[in-house]
């Protein structure tokens, strides 16, 4: 998948205020031509991957699919997300910002009718990953900007934050603080690696790398040498249900964000609509499970989607390290050019290959006055410190 979802056209390029916006709550009342502009980039576009998501949704989420017309042409297709706002229940960085942020969302969470909901254009497992597909408009944001305000107005839930990313316009995010949004720069990098097609086996990833990370590395498969992995099927998914959200529940409490806790329940509803796409992992260590490991694969690009594993054993036996490096090694064996790895954790998967990659968060409230003060909140906001690692050789 790429970080801009802008396709090339072959047709005259259109104005984004002439376009009509459709808004469709069901995955099959899409029509044909959502297929057609999708094409097999982007995975949260599938279709067969929407209807897991509407038949098990994450919790507190509803999914919302929006179209733009040019007369009987579809110039674009999104995916929105409503996310019910749980101010105890947002991760870490909320709880632990400063006294402006947390009052911010304290005050968020409770004034007004109902319960508050943000709006994402994106997706709420895949933080990285583009909600807009268009062509031939020549003013992307604006255009999000438009089709955020028609789901927003038809979402039937007051919504008190929106937010969309830099991937969603590509190059056109630069408007979007022109059309009311805050720029956020502070949010952590989505890390990623790509795989040199010169890599297709274990051995060809460890001679890549310097002597002293290829030493980390044999270290830690030889800790995890008593390992068992099983790959586990949709109906093993939930007769394991509560072994699965057992192992995630930490991993979540450490979470610098969450919008939306993934289950069991949901991780089975998605294995079963992949099938080969996805796979989930259970590690096993003398009889008890000790973690898991989520992985989706679309077009070239290995998602490492989810991460649940046992504090207790993560030390001794190299857990999530060796997580990590199957992750590598999956990539390498099926031929995929990418592996995206998220956005947590970011040190230690520096030490197996990845890199940072940048981009924006645009926020938005829809009163006037709660928006000026979210702006001097946002201010607040600090990015963890880390260092990055460089293990492979110099070319």
């Amino acid at each position: 998948m790429t970080d801009i979802a802008l396709l090339r056209c072959p047709f005259e390029r259109c104005d984004a205020a002439t376009l009509r916006t459709e808004v469709v709550h069901e995955v099959d009342a899409l029509p044909f031509e959502w297929d057609e502009l999708v094409g097999d980039r982007s995975l949260i576009h599938q279709r067969h991957y929407l209807e897991a998501l509407e038949r098990c949704p994450p919790p507190r989420t509803r999914l919302v699919l929006a179209l733009a017309w040019d007369g009987p042409l579809l110039r674009a297709a999104a995916v929105f997300h409503l996310v019910e706002l749980r101010v105890g229940e947002l991760g870490r960085t909320a709880a632990e910002s400063s006294w402006p942020v947390r009052a911010f969302l304290r005050t968020m969470g409770t004034l007004g009718l109902g319960t508050p909901h943000m709006l994402l254009c994106g997706n709420v497992l895949h933080s990285d990953a583009s909600g807009l597909v268009c062509s031939g408009v020549e003013n992307p944001a604006a255009l999000l900007h438009s089709m955020t305000e028609t789901v927003r107005h038809q979402a039937r839930v007051p919504v008190r934050l929106v937010v969309c990313t830099a991937p969603d316009v590509g190059p056109h995010h630069i408007d979007l603080p022109g059309l009311g949004y805050h720029r956020v720069s502070t949010a952590q990098p989505t890390m990623r690696l790509d795989i040199p097609p010169e890599w297709t086996s274990w051995a060809d990833y460890l001679a890549a790398m310097r002597t002293k990370y290829r030493q980390r590395a044999k270290s830690a498969r030889k800790r995890g040498k008593a390992l068992v992995r099983t790959r586990l099927t949709a109906d093993e998914i939930i007769e394991k249900a509560d072994v699965i959200d057992g192992l995630l529940a930490p991993v979540l409490e450490r979470a610098e964000v969450v919008l939306a806790p993934i289950t069991a329940t949901s991780l089975a509803a998605l294995q079963r609509q992949l099938g080969d796409e996805m796979q989930l992992v259970l590690y096993v260590h003398d009889d008890q499970p000790v973690g898991f490991a989520v992985s989706l694969r679309h077009s070239g690009e290995l998602d490492a989607m989810v991460v649940g594993l046992d504090d207790a054993c993560n030390r001794d036996l190299k857990l999530y390290q060796n997580i990590l490096y199957d992750y590598v090694e999956h990539a390498i064996h099926t031929g995929a050019s990418t592996v995206a790895f998220g956005r947590c954790a970011l040190e230690i998967k520096s030490t197996v290959g990845a890199s940072p990659h940048h981009f924006d968060v645009f926020v938005r409230h829809p009163r006037w006055l709660a928006h000026t003060v979210l702006g001097g909140v946002l201010r607040w906001l600090t990015a963890d410190q880390w260092t990055p690692r460089s293990p492979f050789k110099i070319a």
